[in-house]
């Protein structure tokens, strides 16, 4: 049934479908943000445009109050995450990888025409997720989308 409302409410299965469906007017209404983040990363190679909205529009859907990134790289979900929870209005991000690419090369390109404010859900950390307390990250949360994005053991 068109416009319902699969976030994972109640037990609920998450559907991508749906939340893209449900999503659309608004990924038509940030598609030039998203072209401009997308623009700025350079890095089509890890997220093809069509990916990028695809879990912006999970992200809207599901409004998490936490999002863990697990690999960063050039920072292309860590570019649409802060923009899907800025668009929220609420939640945080904590994005882990050991790469200096986000620090050294992409948020400089993002810091030329977003706010500085545009940073404010995002907690960057570079350590090794093997030998991360997950407890601890999860801890008060109970909404979370976790993207597991690493590259190689």
């Amino acid at each position: 049934m068109p416009g319902r409302n699969y976030r994972g409410d109640e037990g609920e299965p998450v559907d991508i479908a749906w939340a893209y469906y449900n999503q659309r007017f608004t990924l038509a209404e940030d598609r030039g943000v998203l072209e401009k983040l997308i623009q700025s990363i350079g890095w089509q190679n890890d997220l093809a445009p069509r990916q990028w909205a695809q879990w912006y529009a999970v992200v809207l859907e599901y409004k998490p109050e936490l999002v863990v990134e697990l690999g960063r790289g050039f920072g292309n979900s860590t570019a649409l995450f802060c923009q899907a929870l800025r668009r929220l209005g609420a939640g945080e991000i904590i994005s882990f990888c050991l790469s200096r690419e986000w620090e050294t090369r992409s948020r400089p390109k993002l810091e030329k025409w977003v706010s500085p404010d545009w940073f404010n859900r995002l907690h960057v950390s570079r350590e090794n997720i093997l030998k991360v307390d997950f407890t601890r990250v999860f801890k008060g949360y109970k909404r979370a989308l976790v993207l597991w994005d690493t590259h190689g053991f």
